[in-house]
């Protein structure tokens, strides 16, 4: 089943146009009597419920990512009706109670549920893609991060100077891969990324940094599916990019990379994390939750929160032999090494 896809749902771009059009252009120039008075009323359910499902999802009081369901559209229907109804005009001391808005209310709920549940949308697969913001990927994280992202990146770094083989997933524009083989120059490295043009980046990073190309190979794939050769990889690297997924698919992709890794293997992973109490922690919820409301919006990201990895990573032979924090026990940057019996 797919994900809603919240303010990207079509239906509600469709309707938020719609009512915009009718209100600014429509109303001021003609005097239609349903345009004046009902037009609005039916798009008011398909263009102000997608909006209040996903604060509600932000903020942790929906706890799914499917479509609207009957009850949702009808307490949201109660409430509205209600408040621009009844209480409104009672408070405006203007007008009264039209029960015609209800009902067009209820018509346009109507429709628009039985078009979010409909059979083509049920069956259709959601697709995440980074290709949007590859050219601008950089600069974002300048002015949002600064650099800790690139110090937790690379904090752990000269753990991997003896390594041979070396699997990255979802690299992005390259900022690791230059380190690493700045820092190796003997490791072969795999790269594996969802993103044409973050490959076509990170491609570009390195031959400005004037690198050997050859030693890296590039696989444009999903990493829940592509086929991991088994027991090569002394070397896992996986920086800001677990956050990506959600638990169910999270758990498969530690255990089938971990099948990839060798019996020595270290695995390097910088990423967010939920700070423990206190302000930290609340500050840390508003951030997340504004970040995955972001890259929700904008790539069509699986996850709708952070899931840590550790126990998964446990379950797999791996054990944490260092951990370094940052921006306020918000980021980390740690050090997994496979565990010898």
């Amino acid at each position: 089943m797919s994900r809603f896809g919240y303010l990207r749902d079509r239906l509600f771009l469709v309707a938020a146009a719609g009512y915009a059009l009718n209100r600014w252009l429509l109303k001021p120039l003609l005097p239609s009597p349903f345009l004046h008075g009902y037009f609005n009323d039916l798009l008011l359910i398909s263009a102000a419920l997608p909006v209040v499902l996903w604060l509600q999802r932000l903020v942790g009081l929906r706890k799914h990512d499917l479509a609207p369901s009957w009850t949702e559209m009808g307490l949201h229907l109660a409430v509205w009706s209600v408040i621009c109804e009844f209480i409104g005009p009672f408070i405006l001391h203007h007008g009264t109670a039209d029960l015609w808005d209800v009902a067009l209310y209820a018509v346009g709920g109507v429709a628009a549920v039985l078009w979010w549940n409909r059979p083509a949308q049920i069956t259709a697969v959601p697709v995440m893609s980074f290709d949007a913001l590859a050219p601008h990927y950089r600069r974002m994280e300048a002015i949002l991060a600064g650099g800790v992202l690139q110090r937790c990146r690379t904090a752990y770094l000269a753990e991997a100077a003896t390594c041979r083989r070396a699997l990255l997933l979802g690299e992005g524009p390259g900022r690791f891969l230059v380190e690493l083989l700045r820092a190796n120059p003997d490791v072969e490295v795999i790269c594996v990324e969802n993103s044409p043009r973050m490959i076509q980046e990170a491609l570009r990073e390195v031959k400005r940094n004037g690198l050997d190309t050859a030693r890296v190979s590039f696989e444009q794939s999903d990493a829940l599916t592509w086929e991991l050769p088994p027991a090569v990889f002394d070397l896992v690297v996986t920086h800001f990019f677990l956050d990506c997924f959600r638990r169910e698919e999270l758990e498969g992709l530690v255990a089938k990379v971990a099948a990839s890794a060798t019996n020595d293997a270290r695995w390097l992973l910088a990423d967010f994390r939920l700070p423990e109490r206190g302000w930290r922690r609340w500050r840390g919820r508003v951030l997340l939750a504004l970040m995955y409301g972001f890259f929700r919006y904008a790539t069509g990201l699986s996850a709708s929160r952070l899931t840590p990895p550790d126990g998964f990573l446990e379950a797999a032979g791996f054990r944490r032999a260092g951990r370094q924090l940052a921006n306020f026990g918000m980021a980390h940057a740690d050090l997994w090494l496979r565990s010898q019996g």
